[in-house]
């Protein structure tokens, strides 16, 4: 088989957590499911690394697709960063409503984070 789903990590990649984490940004990307984010998570990769050319991380690549699934498996390895911003100024918040057009899942992460902020 073959696709994004059936990427593997080679050793050096799983020794550097922000190439894993950028690696992760594209799978999601081309869809990577449940299951295989969740066999990649023990591995750690930096869920907060961002992508350069886009400025996005593991958490604003999910909102941007509509993966509340993978949103909230990220958000229970690492705080989600609610208010940093894409290179075009857009939180994941943001990019779930206007991007994946998903109110709902930006609902969510507003919730999230006004938990997170004890409110």
């Amino acid at each position: 088989m073959s696709g994004s789903n059936e990427i593997i990590f080679d050793k050096a990649r799983f020794e550097n957590k922000d190439k894993m984490g950028r690696d992760l940004i594209f799978m999601i990307r081309e869809g990577l499911s449940s299951n295989h984010a969740e066999a990649i998570l023990p591995h750690r990769p930096n869920l907060l690394a961002v992508d350069p050319a886009t400025g996005f991380t593991a958490f604003h690549a999910a909102a941007a697709v509509g993966r509340q699934d993978l949103f909230d498996l990220f958000a229970s390895a690492v705080t989600p960063p609610y208010s940093q911003r894409d290179n075009l100024g857009r939180s994941p918040s943001d990019l779930a409503a206007i991007v994946a057009r998903d109110f709902e899942l930006c609902e969510h992460i507003c919730e999230m984070e006004a938990v997170s902020l004890g409110l």
